[in-house]
């Protein structure tokens, strides 16, 4: 055997060993396998250069296809089945006791990720040859955790793979893995007829890793005409699998000597920018005759980037690309969400004939001043509609009447007609896929020219065929809700990708990472080196618990990992000038492979230098600017209104509510929460409202029935993870703690009150009359109460704790005198504002004392309060927070006074908090 096994030294050419084993007058009679299919093309090159006539070539495969060739010439034949077959296969099964099937198949973007983990996992069930053993030791592998939690989850998802492989059989289609356990299982008599007629058998790198790899690699070395080839390096060591193949004093211990230059960047931009100048540094001209120079990219979403900023420079056929651009992250993609997004938003509501009534102002501006839209003829509409929706800032927007605005453009009328016509009418996902299309197409007729650059008609082209097979697909009747439309159009696209042109044999090589497998380059650019990016971190996501995945012989996470390091030790150890760039993220680290060069420098008493990457833009000068107001500032102002959230921003800093409110950036309308718990509040208030909403009029009992409300939070909760798209286990230990606890302080306040509920989600309005100007205020509220027949309370229900809140509960004066400085003013009012005041609770008694609404005044009294829901202390002082201070007017009036005050300008107040504010750049811009 070991005689079959040579080890090249890194300092030869992997190529020119193999032409030196040829013999140059029977080619054909050899037969080459690499671990990728780039290196065929290489080697071709390399053998025309030499024999400089034509000749018949030896066979050469990738390790994958060198599989195909094998079940091919052993005269099985089959047939492998598509993603979409098994969708539909496994759609219709019928499991009702199987709870992980019911669980996933209950939202269809959550379903189709399931189904991808399935097939993973049933292909590397395939590759490591174990459904026997599952099939016949089912019962005693996972009676291992029956007295575990996940004892159930495990069974139901073995039986669905097994469901899988039954439907297969009976089909007669395979996977593609299928085909590594039918060669495994191959004699050595069959081998031998296959390959015998060969003179040689040459197996580049080839580092198995599955089980069936291993025994079918077994088999070929006991063939005479095979031979295996490796090349030098220590992580060799690291593979099981060649213990028997490599005597461990024949590989050495240390890596590559070749000095490695490494940079530092904050973000992606800056890694290209560093990269583009260092090339450019060496190569001016950016002429690459040779395919010498490689830039490697871990991950194909920096492509776009790279594209953008670099490739634009270099000479036509300059480069080669052989990764893809993701459709999922450019525009036509972005634009679909978009759509889906406004679709699906609670504030869109439908009228009897399934037509789009009216939409959310927020979500159909971004949507209307997309450039599809402005290829329309758009722009002649655009200044109308926004100045319409700029009126209406807090109103859903009737569609009439925005059919109306757009009457003067046939074209856009038609689009809007389009999108949100006869939307009941898409029931099915060949419903959906014909909408697609026709959206697509519509663009396509109707655009202008100016999409006529960069990616346009390759994303449409692409999309469209996309859906245009699968309308005529066996899922194309399978049922879709419209808040799965979004999912379900990401989970289809994100599989397509878009490959710049270029030539694979000469020019600038930008590969991914498995691409640059038994390749050589003397130059190397290698972006993202961080060992998240580079490695498959996602790895141990599985139903499988790790010790069942061991005992049934998968191969194991440093394994996978190890096989990168291998090939990354050969790019490295056979180039001349290596350049290695990562990101210098608190959230990502240094890759390992950089970490062990760092130290056996160290052990050579040699440091390593980081090279820093940064902007040569700086946007942070010392001091934050003052914004001065002006009579149509304050115009804006009035006509749009104000609302509890942009009362606090002001309150807190006005420089903040500027560049917010009045410049048109902020985020949202409602009065914000801790950002890592906004989801989770939304879920509780959406279960809050169809808990209580069977009460409103009526007198309501303290008790809450715990578990119909533990079951309306949980439906709740698997809706707002399913329109995620994501696969996510569930975990519903927080939401039931929470439930419990909830439960317990309601009753714990409100025992010996008499309550009837009013509001739920009630929306709010009031007109109000400051220095001659009426003002529109508006405010949503989660539930309004009557209280022991007399009293008005508000409640609002917070996912926070109450330390982070502070009531504003006295006036603020914006006086001052004619002789003091805008300076001496911001230093005065910086001491009275601080951070976490909340004019909230204030702001929604004023509101209710002015909205008109007979209810409200009808009442002797108007109080509001804060319930914490999040808060797991039983003491309650902690749950609540009230407020019934009468002097509201004053509080909420002197507010708005100064606000639209043309003199008092919009200042900032500087804290420890500012470089953390979206906004720090604009507001320190230039000053």
């Amino acid at each position: 055997m070991k005689n079959q096994v040579k080890i090249v030294n890194c300092e030869s050419d992997i190529f020119d060993f193999i032409v030196n084993n040829l013999k140059a007058y029977n080619l054909k009679n050899y037969l080459i396998v690499f671990p990728g299919h780039r290196p065929r093309l290489f080697l071709l090159k390399r053998l025309s250069e030499i024999i400089k006539k034509p000749f018949e070539p030896p066979r050469i495969f990738s390790f994958e296809d060198f599989i195909g060739y094998l079940v091919k010439e052993s005269g099985y034949s089959y047939s492998i089945a598509s993603d979409v077959d098994i969708i539909y296969w496994l759609y219709n099964l019928n499991l009702e006791n199987n709870e992980v099937y019911k669980k996933n198949k209950n939202h269809l973007s959550f379903f189709f990720s399931f189904v991808n983990r399935v097939i993973q996992d049933y292909a590397l069930i395939l590759k490591n040859n174990c459904l026997d053993k599952i099939k016949k030791e089912k019962k005693n592998i996972i009676d291992k955790y029956k007295s575990n939690e996940i004892y159930k989850t495990i069974n139901d998802y073995v039986d669905i793979i097994l469901h899988l492989d039954k439907i297969l059989k009976e089909k007669g289609y395979i996977l593609g893995a299928e085909l590594f356990r039918l060669v495994s299982d191959f004699q050595k008599e069959k081998f031998h007829s296959i390959i015998s007629k060969y003179d040689k058998v040459f197996l580049i790198d080839i580092i198995p890793l599955h089980k069936t790899e291993c025994t079918l690699i077994n088999q070929l070395s006991s063939l005479p005409n095979v031979e295996f080839v490796f090349q030098n390096s220590t992580y060799l060591k690291e593979f099981s699998s060649l213990k028997d193949f490599i005597k461990p004093d024949r590989i050495p211990d240390n890596v590559s000597k070749n000095e490695i230059n490494l940079y530092e960047s904050p973000d992606i931009v800056g890694q290209i920018i560093g990269l583009k100048e260092m090339i450019k540094s060496k190569n001016p001209n950016l002429l690459f005759e040779k395919p010498d120079t490689l830039i490697m990219l871990p991950q194909t979403g920096t492509l776009e980037i790279l594209n953008n900023l670099f490739f634009g420079e270099i000479q036509e056929g300059g480069f080669n690309v052989s990764i893809g651009i993701p459709l999922s992250g450019l525009n036509m993609s972005r634009f679909f969400n978009m759509l889906f997004d406004t679709l699906s938003d609670r504030k869109t509501v439908f009228d009897k004939d399934g037509n789009i009534d009216s939409i959310s102002n927020k979500r159909f501006t971004t949507l209307i001043n997309h450039e599809y839209i402005l290829a329309l003829d758009g722009e002649e509409v655009k200044d109308k509609i926004n100045d319409f929706l700029s009126k209406k800032v807090y109103e859903s927007i009737r569609m009439d009447e925005l059919i109306d605005l757009v009457s003067s453009n046939k074209k856009i009328k038609e689009f809007l007609v389009l999108l949100f016509g006869n939307l009941r009418d898409i029931k099915t996902i060949k419903d959906l896929s014909s909408y697609i299309c026709k959206i697509i197409q519509f663009i396509n007729d109707n655009q202008n020219q100016m999409l006529n650059y960069g990616y346009y008609h390759i994303e449409s082209a692409r999309i469209y065929k996309a859906f245009k097979e699968i309308y005529e697909s066996h899922i194309a009747n399978i049922s879709v809700a419209i808040g799965e439309w979004g999912s379900v159009f990401n989970g289809f696209v994100s599989s397509l990708k878009i490959i710049p042109e270029g030539s694979p044999l000469k020019g600038l090589q930008v590969l991914g990472l498995y691409e640059s497998r038994a390749l050589r380059f003397d130059n190397v650019y290698i972006l993202d080196f961080n060992d998240e990016i580079l490695f498959d971190y996602t790895f141990e996501d599985s139903y499988f618990p790790a010790d069942l995945r061991l005992r049934l012989e998968f191969p194991q996470k440093s394994q996978y990992d190890n096989y990168i390091l291998y090939f990354l030790d050969l790019l490295f150890q056979q180039g001349k000038d290596i350049n290695i760039f990562y990101r210098g993220e608190d959230r990502l680290s240094r890759n390992r492979y950089i970490l062990r060069y760092i130290f056996e420098k160290a052990k050579e008493k040699k440091e390593v230098q980081t090279i820093p990457i940064y902007y040569n833009i700086d946007l942070t000068p010392d001091k934050p600017a003052v914004i001065k107001k002006d009579i149509k500032l304050i115009r804006k102002i009035i006509n749009n209104g104000l609302s509890a959230t942009r009362l606090n921003t002001y309150l807190n800093c006005p420089a903040q509510f500027y560049y917010s409110f009045v410049l048109g950036l902020e985020e949202g309308e409602e009065v914000s929460s801790e950002v890592e718990n906004i989801v989770y509040g939304n879920i509780f208030h959406a279960a809050l409202y169809d808990y209580y909403t069977k009460y409103i009029g009526k007198k309501i009992n303290m008790d809450i029935d715990i578990s119909e409300f533990r079951k309306i939070l949980r439906n709740k909760y698997n809706d707002a993870v399913y329109k995620t798209g994501e696969s996510i286990l569930f975990d519903y230990a927080l939401i039931d703690v929470i439930a419990e606890n909830f439960a317990e302080i309601w009753k714990m306040l409100h025992n010996e009150e008499s309550r009837e509920i009013l509001y739920l989600e009630k929306e709010i309005i009031a007109e109000v009359k400051l220095n001659k100007d009426k003002l529109k205020l508006r405010g949503r509220i989660d539930r309004v109460d009557i209280v022991n027949e007399k009293k008005i309370e508000i409640i609002d229900y917070k996912f926070a704790t109450k330390s982070r809140y502070i009531i504003k509960n006295e006036e603020i004066s914006f006086q001052y005198s004619e002789n003091e400085t805008v300076e001496e003013l911001i230093y005065k009012r910086q001491n009275v504002l601080k951070s976490l005041n909340n004019i909230q609770l204030p702001f929604y008694i004023y509101l209710a004392k002015n909205c008109g609404d007979k209810s409200f005044k009808s009442k002797e009294e108007i109080s509001s309060m804060f319930l914490f829901l999040k808060t797991l202390s039983k003491t309650k002082g902690n749950c609540y927070l009230q407020y019934s201070n009468s002097n509201v007017g004053n509080i909420i009036e002197t507010l708005i006074k100064e606000i639209i005050d043309v003199n008092i300008p919009f200042y900032p107040v500087e804290s420890k908090n500012c470089e953390w504010c979206k906004f720090y750049s604009a507001c320190y811009r230039g000053k």
